[in-house]
């Protein structure tokens, strides 16, 4: 067999090779691109906290509806239940390879906006309190 269209050592011997005229360059395979919905690791988590912020908004929106349907009783009754079934929601969302970088985004994302909205209370607080003692009505 002429050496010259002998394949490469590296190349893969399970991989079919068609025959072809002497004196043609074989043109081996490369691998195929990553598909598209197999992303980075960075944009998992950017868009784990992109999506915490309006799901935080309706959660909470959804909270406050549930507690005037089903009245303060049932609400506190059914709070730890709902405590630990997020918790375990987000361990079950880490421990599992493909979500965990979208949970731990939502995650941070949520404890961003805690902070964010924190800092407004606090602002608006020191505000109201700043205008009462400039006032003189206390």
């Amino acid at each position: 067999m002429d050496p010259s269209l002998e394949p490469p050592r590296n190349a893969d011997p399970m991989r079919p090779v068609e025959a072809e005229p002497r004196g043609v360059r074989r043109e081996y395979w490369t691998p195929a691109p990553r598909p598209a919905s197999d992303r980075s690791t960075v944009a998992k988590f950017w868009i784990g906290a992109a999506v915490a912020v309006p799901v935080t908004v309706l959660l909470a929106i959804a909270s406050v509806l549930y507690v005037r349907a089903v009245g303060d009783g049932m609400a506190y009754a059914t709070a730890p239940g709902a405590g630990v079934l997020a918790l375990a929601a987000a361990i079950a969302g880490i421990v599992i390879p493909r979500s965990r970088w979208y949970v731990l985004g939502a995650i941070t994302g949520a404890a961003i906006l805690t902070v964010i909205l924190v800092v407004v209370g606090v602002l608006l607080l020191y505000g109201i309190l700043s205008a009462y003692i400039s006032s003189g009505a206390h």
